[in-house]
């Protein structure tokens, strides 16, 4: 079974947001760095492939993909500097 784009982006999202609520509720005041390595590795992949879809279908969106994907974009930049902080 092969998944599609929007299932991985959908997975690697989850993925991040869980790895980082994780983060945040149970390991507070640790300096774990291959866990934040590990979160930001996940969403540096997210945010590469946002940016490609978004620059491959650019022709072909409406207003709201173009704000979906900066606001996705947003949130994807402040979830990693809140991780590497």
């Amino acid at each position: 079974m092969k998944l599609t784009d929007k299932q991985q982006f959908i997975i690697f999202l989850l993925l991040a947001i869980g790895l980082s609520t994780f983060d945040a509720i149970f390991l507070p005041n640790t300096n774990f760095s291959s866990y934040n390595f590990l979160i930001s590795v996940f969403v540096v992949i997210i945010l590469i492939r946002v940016l490609y879809k978004f620059f491959k279908d650019f022709k072909s969106f409406t207003k709201i993909d173009i704000l979906g994907y900066i606001v996705v974009f947003i949130i994807g930049l402040s979830l990693l500097f809140t991780v590497n902080t």
